[in-house]
């Protein structure tokens, strides 16, 4: 029986209040260690399907070293020959 299952992640944003966060749902257990990355001052990395880990802690690195998250997602971009099978999104600091 195909049961269709799903992963999600959600990013939010309180900028009246200076804070942000990143979550994961998914039917696979503990993916929140793997997909969700966040460093106060610098921003939040969501990385999901296939994961590789090493993108959240190299887009903070990237944004955290001056690039903005558009920058780090291009970043990353060009180092994946398979990016095309996942998905990763990133968000600066305000």
């Amino acid at each position: 029986m195909f049961r269709p299952t799903s992963t999600y992640s959600i990013v939010a944003i309180d900028k009246e209040n200076g804070v942000m966060g990143v979550a994961v749902q998914s039917h696979w257990f503990s993916v929140g260690s793997i997909v969700a990355w966040a460093e106060p001052g610098v921003g939040v990395v969501a990385t999901q399907s296939i994961v590789e880990v090493s993108y959240g802690p190299l887009g903070l690195a990237l944004m955290r070293g001056g690039l903005t998250a558009e920058q780090a997602l291009k970043a990353l971009l060009n180092i994946e020959p398979h990016i095309y099978i996942k998905y990763f999104r990133e968000f600066p600091t305000f």
